[in-house]
């Protein structure tokens, strides 16, 4: 889950800069932070990438409206050991759906969405041990958008950076830095300029909403 005590590092900034412009400048408003685990471990990026099509379809279809996404793919890391290790689960940054609650939606995305993990629940406690989906309210947009593209700077770890933002499935990302295979060092042929966030920007990335 996103820590909003973080704070964020001249490499977050850089790596969030363009996405964070994009977003604004196409008047997007990231109201949900979901993620979703799956059931069994899954490797392969292009079924996490059909998974991603048909939650965004199924979203769009059911609202009614233009819904704006964010979808990243990160890897299971901390236990080599894990069956689940190297195994994809999924962020995603959803825009807002008036009088739709993050339980509304998460919801309807058990229930309809093919994709879902079943919660595991400890039955002495009755509590659930692993969630299969989490939806709760973004209160940071800088701190979203860094949280959910963190694994870029993994490269080290076996993690391919390009594969990171979903471009195929998102609103925004589509030129990032780390989709044309550059480093973030080597950004400037980015579209969005100039290289530092505007300070209106700036103002409304602290908003909570």
């Amino acid at each position: 889950m996103i820590d909003y005590k973080y704070k964020m590092k001249k490499r977050d900034y850089n790596r969030v800069e363009s996405l964070s412009k994009e977003m604004w400048s196409k008047d997007i408003m990231f109201d949900y932070f979901i993620t979703i685990l799956y059931e069994k471990p899954v490797k392969d990026d292009t079924i996490v990438a059909v998974d991603n099509r048909h939650l965004k379809l199924l979203l769009r279809r059911k609202y009614k409206k233009p819904i704006s996404f964010l979808f990243t793919n990160e890897k299971h890391l901390k236990n080599d050991q894990s069956k689940w290790f190297n195994s994809y689960h999924r962020h995603i940054l959803m825009s807002e759906v008036d009088g739709v609650s993050c339980e509304d939606l998460e919801n309807f995305i058990r229930k309809h969405h093919k994709s879902v993990s079943v919660d595991l629940i400890n039955h002495d406690t009755n509590f659930a041990t692993r969630k299969g989906i989490v939806i709760k309210p973004v209160e940071d947009y800088n701190l979203a958008l860094s949280y959910v593209t963190k694994q870029i700077e993994y490269p080290q770890l076996n993690v391919d950076r390009d594969k990171v933002i979903d471009a195929s499935n998102s609103d925004i990302g589509k030129n990032h830095y780390s989709i044309r295979g550059d480093h973030r060092d080597n950004r400037d042929r980015d579209l969005c300029r100039p290289r530092t966030i505007p300070k209106t920007t700036n103002r409304f990335l602290s908003l909570v909403h």
